[in-house]
C-alpha cells in the first residue's frame, strides 16, 4: 500500500481527505468538552442551564461543522472548484466550536479568541471573495443553461 501525505490533505490511492487541521481542531474540541463535563460534574446545574445561548449556538455551528466536513470530502473526492473554500470556511467553523466552548470555561479568554477568530474569518472571506463570485457565477450559469436545455426540449415534444 502506497501513502502520500501533502501540507493540504493527505491521500491513500488516489482519494483525497480533508484537510489535517481538521484533526487538530476535533481534537480541540473532545478535549475542551471533556474539561467542560469536568467544571459542570460538581454543580447542580448543567451548562445548558446556565449557558443557553452559548450552547445552543455551540450545538448549531458543530452541526454546520460536521455538515461542512463531510461536504469537504465530497468535494474533494469530485474534484470541485469549491474546494479550497470549503477547506477555509470548515476549519473557520470548527475553530468557532472550540471558541463558543472556551467562552463558556473561561469567558474572558474564550471573548478574546471570538474577537480573533471574528478577524480571522474576515480575513478569510476577503481573500475567498473573487473566487465566490467566479463559483457563484459558474454555478448560476450552469444552472440557467440546464433550465434553458430542459425547456427547450419541451418545446421540441410540443405537438404543433
Amino acid at each position: 500500500m502506497h501513502y502520500v501525505f501533502s501540507s493540504q490533505a493527505s491521500s491513500y490511492q488516489g482519494v483525497s481527505f480533508p484537510s489535517p487541521l481538521n484533526g487538530v481542531v476535533i481534537f480541540v474540541i473532545s478535549t475542551l468538552g471533556g474539561y467542560l463535563q469536568v467544571r459542570f460534574q460538581s454543580k447542580n446545574v448543567s451548562p445548558f442551564e446556565e449557558h443557553y445561548q452559548i450552547m445552543w449556538a455551540a450545538s448549531m455551528v458543530l452541526s454546520l461543522y460536521s455538515i461542512m466536513l463531510i461536504g469537504e470530502f465530497n468535494l474533494e473526492v469530485r474534484k470541485h472548484s469549491f474546494v479550497s473554500i470549503a477547506k477555509r470556511f470548515t476549519v473557520l467553523m470548527g475553530a468557532l466550536e472550540a471558541v463558543l466552548l472556551t467562552i463558556i470555561i473561561m469567558p474572558w479568554f474564550g471573548y478574546l479568541k471570538l474577537v480573533l477568530w471574528s478577524i480571522c474569518f474576515l480575513k478569510a472571506t476577503l481573500a475567498s471573495y473573487e473566487e465566490m463570485c467566479q463559483c457563484f457565477h459558474q454555478v448560476f450559469s450552469q444552472t440557467v443553461d440546464t433550465i434553458r436545455s430542459y425547456f427547450s426540449r419541451e418545446e421540441k415534444r410540443l405537438p404543433v
